[in-house]
């Protein structure tokens, strides 16, 4: 029988790293969309270098509905009112416009920030994570877990996830390891693979000059700074 790997996560603001690992090594991977969104985690946030120069991180974040935080992510609505996009985007360009590949990138990314037709939560981040993809030369078939129409809790949903999509194995983060029940997947003839990433060095740059590294970044930092070798980072 052939190996269909999956992975599934949930969709993150411009993720880490480790995000695109995961999508890198499936054959499969699910954005887990249909689940409850919940504050103080990375779907709506992510950290980036604080100034061009500064050894401190500051967060982006896309600011959703107060009525919506126990929404599911393909439900949850965006917080227009303020100009968040805007600063966002003024933030990306002060700390980094003047890395190597920051022509190469900032505008498709900025164009999909400013957007305001993307009002969902989920929408924006697969759109990102889907040019991010692009640009990285990631072709993993991606779907959405709201298509599958598969129930079930952390454990048992990516399990009836891989059954119904015929995987047969099912690459997962270490931190699903705290809950996982391996031999019921290998029960339903699933094999459980955990990632076992470990976030890679790369030059950090601000006009031709190296600074002191910043690990778990988004992975924009890594994009403005690496370019087309940033894949060699991922694998």
């Amino acid at each position: 029988m052939k190996e269909i790997t999956c992975s599934i996560l949930q969709p993150h603001f411009l993720p880490w790293v480790g995000y695109f690992n995961l999508m890198l090594r499936s054959d499969i991977f699910i954005f887990l969309d249909d689940v409850e969104f919940t504050i103080g985690e990375w779907k709506n946030r992510n950290k980036i270098r604080k100034t061009y120069n500064s050894q401190d991180t500051k967060w982006l974040t896309v600011p959703v509905r107060s009525k919506n935080h126990f929404s599911l992510l393909n439900e949850c609505e965006i917080a227009d009112e303020s100009n968040w996009r805007e600063r966002n985007i003024n933030s990306i360009f002060e700390s980094y416009k003047k890395t190597p590949y920051f022509d190469k990138y900032f505008e498709d990314i900025k164009n999909i920030i400013l957007d305001k037709n993307i009002t969902i939560l989920s929408k924006i981040n697969i759109n990102l994570i889907h040019l991010m993809c692009k640009h990285l030369k990631i072709e993993t078939k991606t779907f959405l877990s709201s298509e599958l129409n598969t129930k079930g809790d952390k454990h048992h949903k990516p399990m009836n996830i891989c059954k119904k999509i015929n995987a047969n194995k099912y690459l997962t983060t270490n931190k699903s390891s705290d809950y996982i029940k391996i031999e019921e997947y290998k029960s339903n003839n699933i094999l459980i693979e955990f990632q076992n990433f470990v976030h890679p060095s790369y030059n950090q740059y601000f006009n031709g000059k190296k600074l002191e590294s910043i690990k778990y970044l988004s992975i924009i930092d890594l994009l403005f700074n690496q370019g087309p070798e940033s894949l060699n980072y991922i694998n």
